[in-house]
């Protein structure tokens, strides 16, 4: 008989070997290439629910908490965050941002003035996470980074 012998086990090692690695790379070569876009995902939200909530009558805004926003990949994670380095600490030692995120309930704010309030928690992380969810069962652009990331691998790029 004329034909070829399809040897599956030969195929699998083949697969783990030569693939399977290029399949990770590219995976976290896509995480890479999508990181400033979730950084500025965001930094709109934050723009969204801290800055574009009030104007303050009290104090100038430094618009640090905007500029602070920083991502890794670590193995097959992106985590995007912001970085409290270099913010004030409030009395119990917890950064700006975090106040900010969590609102006077979970870290009591010093009134600045008599008859200063805070406002509830400002919560970015939340919505740009769920932004990502929605994103993740769509079409969205992290999934075309990805792909593209690892296409480029499995081309040999």
């Amino acid at each position: 008989m004329t034909g070829f012998k399809l040897d599956i086990e030969g195929l699998k090692r083949q697969i783990e070997q030569k693939v399977k690695p290029r399949l990770l790379q590219g995976v976290q070569d896509g995480l890479k290439d999508h990181a400033p876009k979730a950084e500025q995902t965001m930094t709109d939200y934050i723009q969204e629910v801290v800055y574009n909530v009030y104007e303050p009558k009290v104090y100038r805004r430094t618009y640090k908490l905007l500029n602070s926003v920083r991502s890794e990949v670590d193995g097959n994670t992106l985590r995007v965050a912001v970085d409290p380095t270099g913010f004030s600490l409030t009395t119990d030692g917890v950064p700006y941002p975090y106040r900010v995120a969590g609102g006077n309930e979970e870290h009591p704010y010093e009134y600045p003035v008599d008859g200063a309030a805070f406002m509830n928690k400002r919560d970015w992380a939340t919505k740009t996470a769920a932004e990502y969810k929605e994103n993740a069962e769509q079409e969205g652009v992290l999934k075309r980074d990805l792909i593209s990331a690892i296409n480029r691998r499995l081309r040999g790029g």
